[in-house]
């Protein structure tokens, strides 16, 4: 099993992989975010050329965008495409679980189609703590054929619900839809959030209160969580989300539907990632929101 990408989400995907009993190589270009998953059992894989193609088996992307995705394999591209020389003589599948987008999906899906090699959409959603604990939900864009039952064996260590649709690029739609969705439920996590505290409900009452009816959220749980234990740590970068959500932009366009909250929540989170260059985590809305509250 081979993972290409050492963010946050990668490395969790390979811990997981590794908890799981597989044998786990890893590709970064910036070899030092390799350090630790190599002390937990991955090796390194040096350089994506002929001789990694020639490995066979499962390549699982973690990468930011489409662009990053070509560039890892953009020196392949030319021995393959333009010398004519690469030859897989193995079954290789290349499962994206990024975010990608329906257009660069098809885009991709082209790429390595180029190469002979078959490409799977499986954009998940769960973040860090999901990857650890196999607790992912994905969006498959269909069952391969090629190494099908290792494909199964992976679904099966990795999510705990999955929908097969019709393509990939169905998969990467769904799946920005529902990032658009977790925008917006943690803009209003974090107005419920002011609201009680400008009410002066204590801390403690707020956190024992606010999730019990039917409009908590997964992203209001989140928030609470934040919330209570003034933690800091980074679940989803503010640039991903701000990604995610002009992919949903792209959306609205292409199919002509107007947008009654898009414009209000894209320009919110812009203006928070404008407040402070250093890299933020989205739940940063809250205090932002929390400010303006305040005056």
């Amino acid at each position: 099993m081979s993972v290409i990408g050492a963010g946050l989400m990668g490395v969790a995907l390979v811990e997981r992989l590794l908890k799981s009993g597989y044998r786990v190589c890893v590709y970064n270009r910036t070899k030092c975010k390799l350090d630790g998953v190599v002390k937990r059992g991955a090796e390194v894989i040096g350089v994506i050329d002929e001789r990694f193609f020639r490995r066979g088996g499962i390549w699982i992307l973690c990468l930011r965008d489409e662009k990053s995705i070509v560039d890892v394999f953009s020196g392949v591209e030319r021995e393959a495409i333009n010398n004519r020389r690469l030859k897989c003589r193995e079954k290789i599948l290349v499962v994206n679980t990024s975010t990608v987008g329906y257009k660069a999906s098809e885009r991709l899906e082209a790429f390595f189609t180029a190469f002979n090699i078959q490409y799977i959409e499986m954009p998940v959603s769960g973040g860090v703590e999901g990857a650890q604990s196999g607790r992912l939900v994905g969006y498959i864009g269909h069952m391969p054929h090629a190494l099908r039952r290792q494909f199964r064996n992976l679904v099966k260590v990795l999510l705990s619900d999955f929908c097969c649709m019709q393509s990939n690029a169905r998969a990467q739609a769904m799946k920005v839809i529902n990032n658009y969705c977790e925008s917006l439920h943690l803009l209003v996590a974090a107005e419920a959030l002011v609201l009680a505290e400008n009410f002066g409900v204590e801390k403690n009452m707020i956190g024992a209160s606010l999730a019990l009816g039917r409009g908590r959220s997964v992203y209001l749980e989140l928030l609470l969580k934040r919330y209570m234990s003034v933690s800091r740590s980074i679940s989803v970068p503010m640039g991903i989300r701000i990604k995610d959500l002009e992919l949903a932009g792209e959306l609205f366009s292409d199919l002509g539907v107007p947008s009654v909250f898009y414009k209000h929540a894209y320009e919110l989170y812009e203006r928070v990632r404008s407040s402070d260059s250093k890299s933020m985590d989205q739940m940063e809305v809250f205090d932002y929101i929390f400010n303006l509250a305040r005056g």
